[in-house]
C-alpha cells in the first residue's frame, strides 16, 4: 500500500529515514523508513492535528447512490465496505482502551478525524500502533 507521499514530504525528509545512504531518489518516498520512530509518530501526530478537522462522527459512514435507476445491483461487499469496517472496528479497538493498527497516513488522519485523542505510539515495518 502506497503512502501519502505528500503528508510525508511536509513531516519528514530524507535526512532521517534509514535508507538515505543507498537511495538514488534523494527525496522522500513511499520506502521511507524512520532513523527514531517516536519522532516521527510525534511529528506526524502534530502535522495531522494542525492540519486535520475532526469531523465529530462516531463512525465512518459513506452516503450510497441509488444505482438501481441504471439496473446496477450487486450482492457482494466492495473494497470501500472493508474500508470502513477496518475503519470503525480499529475504533472500537482503541474505545475500548487496546491497541489497533492501521497501514499507513491515510488511515491514521481517517482514525484522527473520528477520534482525534488519538495517540500514535509506534511505527514499526510499515505500520502504525494507535491506542487513546
Amino acid at each position: 500500500m502506497k503512502e501519502n507521499i505528500g503528508v510525508l514530504n511536509k513531516v519528514e525528509s530524507c535526512k532521517n529515514c534509514m535508507w538515505r545512504n543507498y537511495c538514488w531518489k534523494q527525496q522522500v518516498c513511499e520506502s521511507f523508513k524512520p532513523i527514531d520512530s517516536d519522532k516521527y509518530c510525534e511529528s506526524l501526530y502534530q502535522y495531522i492535528r494542525k492540519n486535520i478537522t475532526p469531523s465529530g462522527e462516531s463512525k465512518l459512514t459513506r452516503h450510497v447512490y441509488q444505482m438501481s435507476n441504471w439496473g446496477i445491483y450487486t450482492d457482494c461487499t466492495t473494497l470501500d465496505q472493508y474500508y470502513i469496517n477496518m475503519i470503525n472496528d480499529d475504533l472500537k479497538i482503541i474505545r475500548h482502551k487496546d491497541t489497533a493498527y492501521v497501514f499507513n497516513i491515510d488511515q491514521v488522519i481517517e482514525m484522527y478525524r473520528l477520534e482525534p485523542k488519538l495517540h500514535i505510539k509506534k511505527y514499526e515495518d510499515g505500520v502504525y500502533y494507535i491506542s487513546l
